[in-house]
């Protein structure tokens, strides 16, 4: 390999790096060092496949279409990002994000009487409700000042709704005390 320098009045403009092509009857594997080899990590596509497989939805679309899970999933966090970064239906998808799959997670708690998961997503549409209205009241100064806010809410929502965060639960636990002493009822003062 050498290197050619070109200057122009004493300045460095560019090093070129110049390397011996196979010419004439070269092979590929003559090349091989020249060109990248693309490595495919088959491993975590089954990993992605077999989690994927514990949706029923996705299974029954699957079965209808003949299109495997991955892309459709894949499909759909391509539609999300586009709808949101690029403001495209950006309102409507993060709205059903941040109901429909909470209601669900919910009522699935609710029919297996799971009363913690109830009280933690009964917060987290009370936290919902209250960003909502924020977000009505303030509309304009907040997309003014800050274009990203549906992206951020999607984010936030998420965070909120996970089964690996539940934030609304981190929420709960950080208000629920403070809470409790601002609805209490008042003592009374006993008269000496």
């Amino acid at each position: 390999m050498q290197s050619v320098y070109a200057e122009t009045d004493g300045m460095l403009l560019a090093q070129l790096s110049l390397q011996r092509w196979p010419v004439g009857n070269a092979s590929a594997s003559d090349m091989s060092p020249l060109l990248p080899t693309p490595t495919i990590h088959a491993d975590s596509s089954i990993k992605t496949d077999t989690h994927l497989s514990n949706y029923k939805t996705l299974n029954q679309i699957e079965e209808q279409t003949k299109v495997s899970k991955v892309y459709i999933a894949l499909a759909g966090i391509l539609f999300v990002s586009i709808s949101v970064l690029f403001n495209v239906l950006h309102v409507f998808t993060t709205n059903v994000i941040a109901t429909v799959v909470p209601a669900i997670r919910f009522m699935d708690a609710a029919q297996k009487g799971d009363t913690d998961a109830m009280k933690t997503f009964g917060f987290y549409f009370v936290v919902l409700s209250a960003l909502d209205l924020l977000e009505d009241l303030f509309y304009d100064y907040i997309l003014f000042y800050n274009p990203y806010f549906w992206a951020q809410k999607l984010l936030f929502v998420s965070w909120m709704f996970f089964p690996q965060y539940l934030g609304a639960k981190t929420l709960y636990n950080l208000v629920a005390p403070h809470y409790a002493q601002l609805v209490a009822p008042a003592k009374p003062k006993k008269d000496q």
